[in-house]
């Protein structure tokens, strides 16, 4: 299996990586909070131009026509930049409305008319015709819908039919977050376990913690190289350079891992889930303990607003929360069959 990027999937990388260090630079994060994180109007309208919020989804569908695969690649770019949460759910949500024949839904998200929040189950859910259950919601101020999802399905929930609905702080300030609960509600929108939402949550999310970590390395050594102590870039000294090669190897686990299981599910193998939830694990993993080593090798400036080591830190944590939790993925890791 071919792990690496063609030469149309690198066009979508590069395609990605410059409308993003334009439109969505990481010194953005410097303004005042979700409202400098995530894209306006305008920027949603450009970002669906370009085909961000239907790029797996079939031409006849309303979208481009690409894959899991190719949209992986660009949530990756996305996740470098920390990316806003909402561009993920926009994405995922517009999915589950083509898939649940809300043609008119699924055309404002793809278009980027609106936008959703992520709705992670804090407990035991109930998705279907009726959802009940508490939530733990991202990104879901000024969201037209928040998107569920688990492995009996996925929906659409509509946030002004939320029984109660509470803010509450977030770690990452650039995320806003708020407790919600639903009971016995009609969705918006639902779809069953075997359009795997989850799972495709999953490995777009670990896409994103992969960027993160592949920035967080970057940040790091590019900072070993410039810092000199002693007369001499502290990059040279085994207590850095040692955490360095760490943070590279940590990302080309998490990414290699990452894009297998985006084939795997792309092509329903029957091991897609187990490489799903590794690929979860892995790169969340790596975004957190590369974020963190990043940090330390700034030492006392690492902490600092000033600087962008600790947004890193911050993004990882968040999504590590996601689609999934870490107990979840592996239990699921555990309880594969062992493979001949």
């Amino acid at each position: 299996m071919d792990l690496l990027p063609d030469e149309a999937q690198q066009e979508i990388i590069d395609a990605t990586a410059a409308f993003l260090d334009d439109a969505m630079p990481i010194e953005r994060l410097h303004g005042d909070g979700t409202a400098a994180a995530r894209p306006d109007a305008a920027g949603l309208t450009q970002m669906a131009e370009l085909g961000w919020f239907g790029l797996s989804l079939d031409e006849e569908q309303g979208g481009v026509g690409f894959t899991l695969v190719e949209e992986a690649l660009l949530f990756r770019e996305s996740g470098r930049r920390v990316g806003a949460v909402q561009l993920l759910a926009t994405a995922l949500a517009a999915r589950v409305a083509v898939l649940a024949g809300d043609t008119e839904r699924a055309e404002a998200l793809i278009a980027g008319r609106q936008r959703a929040g992520w709705a992670e189950a804090i407990e035991t859910a109930t998705l279907g015709s009726e959802v009940s259950g508490r939530f733990q919601v991202f990104a879901g101020a000024g969201a037209d819908s928040w998107i569920a999802a688990d492995e009996t399905g996925a929906a659409l929930l509509d946030p002004i039919t939320a029984a109660t609905t509470e803010g509450i702080p977030c770690l990452d300030e650039f995320t806003d977050l708020h407790h919600a609960s639903f009971a016995n509600t009609a969705p918006l929108a639902s779809v069953g376990a075997g359009d795997a939402i989850v799972d495709r949550a999953a490995v777009l999310a670990a896409a994103m913690s992969t960027g993160v970590a592949e920035s967080a390395r970057d940040q790091g050594a590019t900072y070993a190289q410039e810092r000199f102590q002693f007369g001499k870039p502290i990059g040279i000294f085994q207590a850095v350079k040692h955490p360095c090669a760490d943070m590279a190897v940590r990302c080309e686990a998490a990414w290699s891992q990452t894009a297998y299981a985006a084939l795997a599910l792309r092509d329903g193998t029957e091991d897609a889930g187990f490489h799903v939830s590794c690929a979860k694990h892995l790169a969340d993993e790596a975004a957190r303990e590369n974020a963190a080593a990043n940090l330390q090798i700034h030492g006392g400036y690492g902490f600092t607003v000033e600087y962008d080591a600790h947004l890193f830190v911050k993004r990882a944590h968040v999504l590590a929360a996601m689609a999934g939790s870490s107990r979840r993925h592996l239990g699921r890791v555990l309880a594969a069959p062992a493979q001949a």
